[in-house]
């Protein structure tokens, strides 16, 4: 079984092994539905399912448009199934600026992140945080901590509860604003907007809870042992998308 042949000169019955059964599906996002969208049976998290990939492509401009799962994910028909561990996959869906502007004796820092080529939301589902901060930087390289903001669903271990729910939708943006005293900038020399990715941050803490409650739920040590390395493996994923910076004595004044 396979997608269409590309080479409509192909002679299907002298292939090897008899050839293949063509079928359209292996292209469609429809033969990725039965695994990445929750049936419609199962129990809701403030009325949201706790997958809906099927459902946020197919209300998406994507799916007007005819693209479908396979053409990111499959590129070229290969099976590489990139997604969010994937640092360059997740950077060719992104955009990112920082904006640097004079208000009233402050500096006004605007960091924008935009979805442009994601076919769902961002992330799609409740188990990778990604995180937006900014920083000031001093001529020694410390830095000092300003804002910050998770794009994610927050849902507890249990999937019975949602926290927040901030995920990107198709051709969204979020933006992260703070503002510095400009009296207070003398000490630094940069300001730094950097997203970082937790692809596992749920998981993390599925995995946590099962260790520091090991003894009220009985774990074997072949199991804590099995649980040990999942934690250690996932902490291991967490990855810095981009850093972006902009020098302070090049402040655009206004």
């Amino acid at each position: 079984y396979g997608p269409p042949s590309r080479n409509k000169n192909d002679d299907l019955e002298n292939l090897p092994h008899n050839g293949y059964v063509t079928l359209p599906e292996f292209e469609s996002s429809q033969f990725c539905k039965s695994c990445h969208e929750s049936p419609d049976t199962v129990s809701k998290i403030k009325g949201k399912k706790i997958m809906e990939t099927y459902s946020e492509w197919e209300s998406s401009l994507y799916a007007k448009k005819g693209i479908h799962c396979q053409n990111c994910h499959m590129p070229d028909r290969k099976h590489k199934w990139k997604g969010i561990h994937d640092k360059e996959m997740v950077q060719s869906g992104l955009n990112q600026d920082l904006h640097l502007e004079i208000e009233n004796q402050n500096l006004k820092i605007t960091a924008i992140l935009r979805s442009i080529n994601i076919g769902h939301k961002f992330p799609t589902y409740s188990v990778p945080k990604i995180y937006m901060r900014l920083y000031l930087k001093d001529s020694t390289g410390r830095r000092k901590f300003l804002k910050d903001h998770i794009i994610g669903r927050l849902v507890d271990i249990d999937m019975k509860n949602e926290f927040f729910d901030t995920r990107l939708s198709p051709n969204k943006f979020v933006s992260l604003e703070t503002k510095i005293p400009i009296s207070e900038l003398n000490k630094f020399s940069e300001i730094i907007y950097e997203v970082t990715i937790d692809p596992g941050e749920m998981y993390i803490r599925m995995f946590e809870y099962n260790l520091e409650n090991q003894k009220e739920l009985g774990h074997s040590k072949s199991s804590l042992k099995i649980l040990e390395n999942a934690l250690k493996e996932k902490k291991n994923l967490k990855y810095v998308l981009f850093t972006l910076s902009a020098k302070v004595p090049d402040l655009p004044l206004r």
